[in-house]
């Protein structure tokens, strides 16, 4: 595939090839490219996936080129999950929370929570989010997202007051909800 040919509406899935080299834990993928793999579930658009896990495009292009994804269609929209707008919270703790995640309709709740956390460590860790995230691939089940759920919800806290924290509690009760 060119990366010409593809557009920002184009959905994707992983092709066999994909999921076995994700179910192999192979080292050769990168850690957005195996994100990339492990959300890819013919729903999400290009544009969701790039802005989902905040990568360049090109990451898209690679998969497709080694064919560890495929295109299933050229265009669907997806309906999005958003918070509800907090006037009273800070514009920069509103804007990293309300940041476009799909509504991964046939997904689990536990890779919408994946994706979310993905996203939202480095973010409030810095250089400490290594072993977040490290324990965050891991991860294989909700019960074990748990414990990092906790820790970023306490790192808000503390950083940003209560406000944040139940706006932070909100989003985490929706992509968790089955």
């Amino acid at each position: 595939m060119n990366q010409k040919q593809i557009n920002s509406s184009t959905i994707l899935k992983k092709s066999s090839k994909g999921r076995e080299i994700l179910s192999s834990h192979a080292a050769e993928l990168s850690r957005a490219e195996r994100n990339v793999l492990i959300i890819a579930n013919d729903k999400l658009t290009v544009k969701e996936i790039v802005l989902m896990l905040s990568i360049p495009f090109s990451t898209i292009d690679t998969l497709l080129e080694k064919q560890f994804l495929e295109i299933s269609d050229w265009g669907e929209n997806v309906a999005t999950i958003s918070t509800p707008q907090n006037s009273e919270l800070p514009l920069q703790i509103s804007n990293k929370l309300n940041i476009e995640l799909p509504l991964l309709e046939n997904s689990s709740s536990f890779h919408r929570t994946y994706a979310f956390l993905s996203i939202q460590i480095p973010e409030f860790f810095g250089l400490l989010s290594f072993t977040q995230i490290l324990k965050l691939e891991k991860a294989s089940d909700l019960n074990e997202l748990k414990p990092l759920i906790q820790n970023l919800l306490s790192k808000i806290e503390k950083k940003h007051g209560v406000l944040a924290f139940n706006a932070y509690l909100e989003k985490l009760n929706l992509l968790i909800k089955d």
